[in-house]
């Protein structure tokens, strides 16, 4: 279990993993839930996806892996431009075209969340998403202290 402790003049605000076997097995480096005390800002990045942001263009058209890693370096750019990095991160949920592309999801994911916690996560898998040649997108809720 790890704990992120942020001190904010004087006051913490914790954002704790646990693993509560009263409602889901215990999978290691998977947290079923985060508890968050003390004050703190919430981040909420609604679902990103491989979309250009100037265009809207959909990137790597064909190519799971790397509308993956482009979608999670959109949402670390929006993570940082308002104080967080995706250690920050306590939830996310990513919805995944084609249950083939599950082994290319666990590569990108580890490579987006390398050296922090992974947070409680929920991953759907879809016939669509709103664009065509679409494969992936998330959608993320970070904690930082105000």
């Amino acid at each position: 279990r790890h704990t992120r402790y942020i001190s904010v003049t004087g006051v913490q605000t914790c954002a704790l993993p646990i693993w509560d076997t009263r409602f889901a097995p215990q999978v290691p480096g998977f947290p079923n839930m985060f508890t968050v005390t003390g004050p703190g800002k919430m981040i909420f990045v609604a679902g990103t996806g491989p979309e250009q942001e100037m265009t809207g263009a959909i990137q790597f058209k064909d190519n799971f892996l790397e509308q993956c890693r482009y979608a999670y370096g959109k949402v670390k750019k929006m993570l940082v431009a308002h104080g967080a990095t995706m250690s920050d991160v306590v939830r996310q949920v990513v919805y995944v075209v084609d249950v083939r592309n599950r082994e290319d999801y666990g590569k990108c994911r580890t490579e987006a969340f390398q050296g922090a916690t992974l947070p409680a996560s929920t991953g759907i898998y879809v016939s669509a998403l709103a664009w065509p040649y679409m494969l992936f997108e998330v959608e993320i809720t970070a904690v930082v202290a105000r």
